[in-house]
């Protein structure tokens, strides 16, 4: 890595990060699919995505003050939904918008198959709200609108997920 406060080589498996790589292509992928439309992400830009969720992560760690000891899903699905939302919306071609909302449904398909595994159910509202949340984001910063402040960022993804994951249930 590049010697950031809690990172280091050690700290990723990446043995999982590239089954959530592939987990992340795949569900991106049948989305299309299922529009009888065929669409691979190009390696090229799957590799800069991947560089800039790792850059990210050091940035994060150094912020906040924390040891990566681990790959946290949520982070990753989060954060590579949203950049590579926000790296193909132009906000002027209409497949460009299709796309980044895909990218983003994608991150939360992810993440909401993650929260079933741990017994977690979340209102259909509450994802819908997350995506709607994070295309305005996104939609904001590339008009340079003042609207930027009614998105949801990369990192209020996660935690929206993340929060769900830790909550105990109440009964």
């Amino acid at each position: 890595m590049n010697g950031n406060i809690g990172v280091n080589e050690k700290s990723f498996d990446y043995e999982v990060l590239a089954q959530l790589t592939n987990i992340f292509n795949r569900t991106f992928e049948q989305s299309y699919h299922d529009l009888n439309t065929e669409i691979k992400i190009p390696k090229e830009l799957e590799e800069s995505v991947f560089e800039q969720i790792i850059e990210h992560y050091c940035h994060h760690t150094k912020i906040y003050g924390v040891e990566v000891s681990g790959v946290c899903p949520y982070k990753f699905f989060a954060w590579n939904g949203y950049i590579l939302a926000e790296r193909i919306y132009t906000g002027s071609h209409k497949q460009s918008q299709i796309l980044a909302i895909q990218a983003l449904s994608s991150a939360i398909i992810c993440m909401l198959e993650f929260l079933k595994k741990e017994g977690v159910k979340v209102e259909e509202s509450f994802h819908k709200k997350a995506l709607r949340m994070a295309i305005t984001e996104i939609k904001s910063i590339k008009a340079k609108s003042d609207d930027v402040r009614y998105g949801l960022g990369m990192n209020g993804l996660y935690m929206m997920f993340r929060m769900a994951s830790v909550c105990e249930l109440l009964k």
